[in-house]
């Protein structure tokens, strides 16, 4: 099984042609469709999703802006609290609220009050952060078709205004599961090639193909080869060998060999480059098959 990774970053803006309805922010089926299994594999159910960052930058002018409290010198703490606590109380307010859908349609997760901060028709720009504990479940994963979605809420001063807008802006990791497809066919092409391959210069027994899915080949003698896209390196003692009858293989941009020097490229990607080599003491053929 493949476990690899890849991050989304997303932007959405909620502004006053938003409405009450729920938009949505991230949908995960599409993120993990968007990863393409590897040839040979396909994707399995097991995929494991998370949101790294979610928060929301908002700017409200449309409503009035929350009035500082008379504070004195001889207030103590809590009835400084219990100020502040009516200023917010008996300012307006905007509701954001955030949903959850796991296949059964859109379920409300939570809803927040967001208020201006600075003067009416003016506003200032506020932060908030979304994710815990308004929309993480305490898992922290969601399933591989799950969306988070999120719509404003009228509590009493409408929906947006004009000039007002939220930007939910984050970041989520998704880690998908790919295994082995046991009737899967890695190609769609193949060809049978030989190669005489000579002493005195390098021979290119095959061209460069990025499409190359596997490679299997023998030889009759004694050479000495390297993929690249030319013959540069390609001399006796200077590069990979195979002796007479060693075979090499290549799978998916893997490549292994049986050879004295095997060692020296075996498990390197070669990048569908092409094939060269030199024959050492006598004329080699080399044969084999390429699929792609």
């Amino acid at each position: 099984m493949l476990r690899p990774e890849a991050t989304k970053s997303f932007q959405l803006e909620l502004n006053q042609a938003s409405g009450a309805t729920i938009t949505e922010i991230i949908n995960f089926a599409t993120l993990n469709a968007a990863l393409t299994p590897p040839s040979g594999y396909v994707a399995s159910s097991c995929s494991a999703n998370r949101i790294i960052t979610l928060q929301a930058q908002y700017l409200l002018p449309s409503i009035t802006g929350v009035s500082p409290p008379n504070i004195y010198p001889e207030d103590s703490e809590a009835e400084k609290q219990a100020k502040y606590n009516e200023s917010l109380a008996i300012a307006p307010s905007k509701g954001l609220a955030l949903y959850v859908d796991s296949g059964g349609g859109w379920k409300q997760r939570s809803q927040i009050q967001l208020q201006n901060h600075g003067k009416t028709s003016v506003g200032a720009w506020s932060f908030r952060p979304l994710l815990n504990p308004l929309l993480d479940d305490g898992s922290g994963f969601y399933g591989a078709t799950d969306k988070i979605g999120a719509s404003i809420v009228n509590v009493g001063s409408g929906t947006l205004g004009a000039a007002d807008k939220i930007v939910i802006i984050g970041s989520a990791l998704i880690i998908p599961s790919f295994v082995q497809d046991a009737n899967a066919v890695p190609f769609t092409n193949a060809a049978n090639f030989s190669v005489s391959v000579g002493t005195s210069s390098p021979v290119q027994v095959l061209a460069a193909r990025t499409a190359r899915k596997e490679l299997r080949l023998t030889t009759t003698g004694k050479i000495w080869f390297r993929f690249g896209s030319s013959n540069a390196g390609v001399a006796v003692n200077q590069c990979a060998f195979l002796a007479a009858g060693g075979a090499l293989s290549y799978e998916n941009g893997r490549l292994s060999f049986e050879g004295e020097r095997g060692e020296l490229i075996a498990r390197s990607y070669t990048q569908g480059f092409a094939l060269w080599a030199i024959a050492e003491g006598a004329v080699a053929t080399v044969s084999g098959e390429e699929f792609w």
